[in-house]
């Protein structure tokens, strides 16, 4: 996620030098806090699904030694 915008300004100079367009690839903020906010969403929901069938199928007297 911290390379994008590096990446971003390196296609643009590419860009620049083949094709002659200024600013052909520009990521507004707004783009990086929904991927962020998504990323976050989808993870933990992830967790909590997990968790959830983990603390229904495992018993603790199952669990012993």
């Amino acid at each position: 996620l911290l390379a994008t915008p590096v990446c971003a300004l390196g296609l643009n100079q590419v860009a620049v030098r083949v094709v002659g367009f200024e600013t052909l690839l520009r990521t507004p903020p707004s783009i990086y806090a929904a991927g962020l906010a998504i990323a976050i969403g989808i993870g933990t929901l992830g967790a909590l699904v997990a968790g959830w069938r983990a603390a229904r199928y495992a018993r603790v007297d199952v669990l012993t030694v």
